[in-house]
């Protein structure tokens, strides 16, 4: 029987998209939950029949893709991903969304298993669709991706001539360590923080094929929610006067740092309710824009800077 605790998950880079390279060097995804995998559309005859049975039902399209999460890391894997959710390359430890097209394979294995039970799948043509950022009260930051890919072979062994390298051990990021700036001043009162990146990807299928063409690509959003006790009507103010803002999050592990500016908001909502006697907080969602000093609407800088 397979378990989770002997599962691992393997990842390169493709060079063109939906092939994996030659003697590829695949590098070990640390994760808390993986689900990539394929599901399949079916179709089924329409014809009526006196015996009122379903004459035909077949497999139709494949749609490949799903879900893993991680901790936030100073590690090698979680950077390269937030880079294919940004759209674009690292330069100096510094990382603005772009417009570059990032694709990878990846190698599950199933540690539990033996070759005649295929322990080894490989999932080709993977690009991220989604990231949830969640930054609890008091605990691990973590990041949720959500991918589209092309195809989902199971094997009995790893691809010929591949290398697997092991994880890094970096210790992660947590949510009291770091500093939080809202307006550009440090703020004490926010509770929890979530946030999503999303490059609005959809498959594309033609006739002729069950497998998706590349995904199609549209605008790169960043929003969210901030919660955080009502002390101050600053933050409603800036709601009701559509006015901007910025949020700037530094989560540490004590040694690295991870740092995600918005340099430019806009609040959408703010709620007060109250539901007991107890604190009461304010919920503010908002959206990220265009800002022209740094080029983008999202900006992650780490430190130490490789």
């Amino acid at each position: 029987m397979a378990n989770g605790a002997t599962h691992a998950a393997y990842y390169i880079e493709e060079v063109t998209y939906g092939e994996i390279p030659a003697s590829p060097t695949m590098i070990a995804v640390r994760h808390t939950d993986f689900d990539i995998g394929l599901d399949k559309d079916t179709i089924q005859s329409a014809e009526i029949r006196s015996d009122r049975n379903v004459t035909d039902l077949r497999m139709a399209q494949n749609k490949c893709g799903g879900s893993f999460g991680m901790e936030v890391l100073n590690d090698v894997g979680f950077e390269t991903f937030m880079a294919a959710v940004f759209g674009s390359d690292w330069s100096t430890g510094e990382l603005v969304n772009g417009s570059v097209r990032k694709s990878f394979s990846m190698l599950r294995y199933f540690g539990d298993l033996g070759a005649g039970n295929k322990p080894y799948h490989l999932i080709k043509g993977i690009e991220f669709a989604t990231c949830d950022l969640k930054i609890p009260t008091s605990g691990i930051a973590t990041v949720s991706f959500d991918t589209i890919a092309k195809t989902y072979v199971p094997g009995a062994t790893a691809p010929a001539t591949s290398t697997l390298t092991p994880a890094t051990t970096t210790s992660p990021m947590d949510s009291f360590t770091g500093v939080v700036q809202e307006g550009g001043s440090v703020i004490g009162v926010i509770t929890e923080a979530n946030i999503k990146f999303d490059n609005k990807m959809d498959r594309r299928f033609v006739i002729g094929s069950k497998d998706t063409l590349r995904p199609s690509q549209g605008k790169f959003s960043a929003s969210g929610n901030i919660t955080c006790y009502y002390e101050s009507a600053a933050m409603l103010d800036k709601f009701l006067a559509d006015s901007a803002s910025s949020l700037s999050i530094q989560l540490s592990n004590g040694s690295d740092t991870f740092t995600l500016d918005l340099p430019n908001i806009r609040y959408t909502g703010g709620r007060v309710p109250v539901k007991d006697d107890g604190p009461i907080t304010i919920n503010m969602p908002f959206q990220a824009i265009y800002d022209a000093t740094t080029g983008g609407g999202a900006k992650i800088t780490r430190n130490p800077t490789t």
